[in-house]
């Protein structure tokens, strides 16, 4: 059960750390992570993909030139040793120059250079995984949406295996060079192969992986609701898998660290039983993060509006001079605290969620933690079951009533397991909140109608 979960024991200093953080960060502003949106160019149409290249084109992107002169500019005026440099699109290996580019950036010495990519074009040539590791690239990161056929469905192509053969061959030759992690985004087609997905990275010698719900932004704001929003209860399984798969982590049974990285801040007991404490949920675009786009308009990320997040344009002003005088709206949280967010209860942690579901007028346009607050309803109504036994044909049974649960859904091992914490059902029920049951019984998932809003499990043997 979560509740045993060792993190539960350390919550107090964490969420005193965040509130630390926050505040720290708020008073003294100071470049960390410095995103290059290199291209919007791609060479898939994945549904979930949050800048998709609708509005890009040939020619409208920074040359090598114009990159080169404004990431010397910021490595003369700012300290370059303290700043993570994540080049990311669009597919940046579709740039020409990116080894080029990789290779400037570390000899400027920023503290580390990293490219987000699909692994297609690694897939094609692992030549391109060499040349951009022996340029200086330190951290790269790989999109792995599923198995075969949820990958497909997500991506597109069929990729899958040649996708974890890259990540085979990165893990083996460049373990020590190279800080690898791979980003899931889990979708309606993909969600119920994440655990054997997981299982498939760890075996081959991952170390770090990155789990999402899609977002309701980009190409997937559109059909959203209808095609990929997790339902609660999926969306309670994932955070419940997360946060049990961490617990192993930390108690060395499990190898890989497994990380929630969601949009929006997710509630008190999921932020910080799903990340650790330098993950936990803020959004910190123009505070510690600052973006160049494409084009050359600096920005806080690209995954907001333009007209909310542009500030200024590398090509006609200094990029630390816009970063020193601009930016205000992202930093002074103050103006968010409307609609929704100004009773909320969890203000003071998450200061108004994620920048890229605002409109320009600070309007809340999706609040994940709403998503979360049907997690918990439903939660309860899981640790709410009403047990009774009775004799069916002979047989002594447990009859579980948990209200207000669709009649027509069954209740799954796994929910069995969260209800009666740490039931056993694989082999046999064994103790459920206090009541033996023989061993040689097992858990069946039969709906019985009911006149007072109670759906029923029966449990037997």
């Amino acid at each position: 059960m979560i509740n045993s979960n060792p993190y539960y024991n350390e919550i107090p200093r964490r969420l005193r750390q965040h509130i630390y953080n926050i505040g720290q960060i708020l008073i003294h502003p100071k470049l960390r992570t410095l995103v290059w949106e290199a291209t919007r160019n791609c060479n898939l149409s994945c549904f979930h993909c949050c800048i998709p290249k609708a509005d890009w084109r040939i020619g409208s992107e920074l040359t090598t030139q114009q990159a080169k002169r404004i990431f010397a500019e910021i490595a003369e005026d700012l300290n370059p040793k303290e700043i993570h440099v994540a080049i990311t699109g669009g597919e940046p290996t579709l740039r020409k120059d990116l080894i080029e580019m990789v290779k400037f950036l570390s000899d400027l010495s920023f503290k580390t250079v990293g490219v987000d990519s699909n692994g297609i074009n690694y897939a094609k040539d692992l030549s391109l995984l060499d040349k951009l590791v022996e340029a200086g690239m330190t951290v790269g990161t790989i999109g792995v949406d599923g198995l075969r056929e949820g990958y497909k469905k997500t991506r597109g192509v069929d990729y899958f295996n040649k996708i974890i053969n890259v990540l085979r061959y990165v893990i083996s030759k460049y373990s020590d060079m190279l800080y690898l992690t791979t980003f899931t985004v889990v979708n309606n087609y993909n969600k119920n192969e994440i655990p054997e997905l997981m299982e498939i990275l760890a075996d081959i010698g991952l170390k770090y992986a990155r789990v999402s719900p899609v977002s309701k932004i980009g190409r997937a704001a559109s059909v959203y609701e209808r095609l990929y929003k997790l339902s609660p209860q999926d969306l309670y399984s994932l955070l419940q898998w997360i946060a049990n798969k961490r617990e192993e982590y930390k108690c060395g049974k499990f190898p890989m660290e497994i990380e929630l990285s969601d949009d929006g801040w997710c509630g008190l007991k999921y932020e910080l039983l799903t990340k650790s404490i330098e993950h936990i949920f803020f959004c910190a675009t123009g505070i510690t993060v600052a973006s160049i786009l494409y084009d050359g308009k600096i920005s806080a990320c690209p995954h907001i509006s333009r007209d909310l997040t542009i500030q200024g344009d590398a090509l006609k002003e200094r990029f630390s001079d816009v970063w020193n005088n601009r930016f205000q709206s992202f930093r002074n949280k103050n103006w968010l605290k409307k609609g929704k967010c100004k009773a909320c209860d969890q203000w003071v942690y998450c200061r108004g969620g994620a920048m890229h579901y605002r409109d320009k007028d600070g309007t809340m346009k999706q609040c994940i933690y709403d998503d979360v607050k049907e997690v918990d309803h439903y939660e309860k109504r899981l640790r709410s079951p009403k047990l009774k036994m009775i004799q069916k044909g002979g047989i002594t049974m447990a009859r579980i009533k948990i209200k207000d649960l669709p009649r027509d859904r069954k209740i799954s091992k796994e929910e069995l397991r969260q209800v009666f914490g740490g039931l056993q059902v694989l082999g046999g029920l064994q103790i459920s909140g206090g009541l033996k049951f023989p061993k040689d019984w097992i858990a069946q998932t039969q709906m019985i109608p009911s006149s007072y809003g109670y759906t029923s499990v029966e449990v037997g043997g």
